[in-house]
């Protein structure tokens, strides 16, 4: 899925800061902005497809919407969820469920102490305007977390290696991120898993935030199905009283 022209062939730790082009200023930058996320409200539509084993084309097997509540690093909520225009409450999805990871991303690629290895790629563009692109590989039981397959009876919990890129814009501040999972074991119920997260500036009151706007999935089970899906973040706001979050 990720692919791009490697111009340095020389690949570092993060920690080792000062051997890849302007690596310190990007990890202080995302850091800064991993502990400072803000609190806000966000509509999210997700549309989802199906393709299954040995079909040629992909499906559309359901649409989802919600308003999604975060608070800073403290994680995230989804109220008022309606799946194909039905209240659906919350109730695991079909399928697959997935979480709200807004700025997860930031401490594992960044902290010094995760074990996430960065090279730089290349120069890039991000709206029109100089960016720079990095690839980055981190190993089995790193920091990016564990998934989940099965069911409550039966649940099997895996963090696996990861592999991809993300772009910085010119202030260093992180615009995309895309992420390849690598090595699930057999039978565990997935066997690819990819995910690209773009992020923009949105206006929330008074304030303008680099957040999320859109993220795309694809998964590809062990039974040879595979499911992708895109969703996207509008209407960011400030908690108001008729928003109706409970935490």
């Amino acid at each position: 899925m990720v692919r791009g022209l490697l111009l340095l062939a020389l690949v570092f730790p993060c920690g080792a800061a000062d051997e890849v082009p302007d690596l310190s200023r990007v990890q202080e930058v995302n850091l800064e902005r991993a502990a400072t996320m803000p609190n806000f409200v966000a509509d999210e539509t997700t549309l989802r497809y199906l393709k299954a084993k040995g079909d040629a084309d992909w499906r559309l097997f359901d649409r989802i919407e919600a308003e999604i509540a975060v608070r800073g690093r403290d994680g995230f909520t989804r109220q008022n969820v309606r799946l194909n225009g039905q209240a659906w409450g919350d109730r695991p999805f079909p399928k697959f469920s997935w979480g709200v990871a807004f700025g997860d991303e930031l401490p594992a690629l960044f902290d010094p102490k995760c074990p996430t290895v960065i090279e730089f790629e290349n120069q890039a563009e991000w709206e029109g305007k100089p960016a720079r692109s990095y690839r980055y590989s981190s190993p089995p039981n790193g920091c990016f977390g564990s998934w989940a397959a099965g069911n409550v009876f039966s649940r099997k919990r895996y963090n696996p290696a990861r592999q991809g890129r993300f772009v910085v814009d010119g202030q260093a501040n992180l615009v995309r991120f895309e992420t390849k999972a690598v090595g699930f074991p057999k039978a565990f119920g997935y066997d690819t898993w990819t995910e690209t997260t773009a992020y923009d500036y949105v206006q929330i009151g008074d304030e303008s935030h680099l957040l999320p706007v859109t993220f795309d999935l694809e998964v590809g089970s062990s039974t040879g199905e595979l499911m992708k899906a895109h969703s996207e973040y509008r209407n960011h706001r400030h908690f108001e009283a008729n928003s109706k979050i409970k935490f």
